[in-house]
Order: C-alpha cells, then sequence, then structure tokens
C-alpha cells in the first residue's frame, strides 16, 4: 500500500490521502503506528480535512501526547468541515482488498 502511495502523481492527492488512511488500520507495532499517523495528519491537515483529522488526532494522543497533534486537534476541533468528499469511513470496519487497495465493507 506504501508503495502504490509513492507511485501516485501530485493530483492524486485525495487518493494518496485514501491510501495513508487505510494503512493506520492495519496492525501494527506502536512505533510504526505513530509515524503513520502523524505522516497522515500532516496529509489531511493540508488537504482541510479537518473533521476526520480530528478522530486521528485523538488515536495518536491515546498512542503517546505530542505538542504539535493537541495544535491541530484544536484547530480542527474549530472547523470540522471536510473540503473534499473521502472514500473512508473511519466507522465501519473493513478489509482492504490487496489487488486495487479499497475496503471491502
Amino acid at each position: 500500500m506504501s508503495m502504490a502511495k509513492k507511485y501516485l502523481t501530485k493530483d492524486d492527492e485525495k487518493r494518496s490521502y485514501d491510501l495513508a488512511s487505510y494503512f493506520t488500520h492495519l496492525q501494527l507495532q506502536p512505533i510504526y503506528k505513530i509515524m503513520t499517523l502523524k505522516s497522515l495528519l500532516n496529509q489531511a491537515f493540508k488537504l482541510k480535512i479537518y473533521k476526520t483529522v480530528t478522530s486521528f488526532a485523538t488515536r495518536l494522543l491515546e498512542l503517546g501526547p505530542a505538542p504539535d497533534t493537541r495544535k491541530i486537534l484544536s484547530v480542527c476541533e474549530k472547523n470540522s468541515i471536510d473540503e473534499h468528499p473521502l472514500k473512508y469511513d473511519e466507522y465501519n470496519l473493513f478489509d482492504n482488498c490487496t489487488a486495487s487497495y479499497v475496503p471491502i465493507y
């Protein structure tokens, strides 16, 4: 999934975000989950996907508090709007398709 994300063009930012968000649901060791969530947090914040960023920031704070995460969380709680429609749904359990990297609900 990470390799597929590297080959995306700059125009595919939403697809890159979707892949990164699916990646956070894999069973990773805590240090790798922290790195993944930090990367996704920054990417989603740049795309102005504030509503979804709050859930990722909360998950990151559960693994270990970081001052930057608290700042991003406070900004996102004030502006809880996603500017781009996303395919990612954080509340439904899913498996990832290994060929197309899309969720299977």
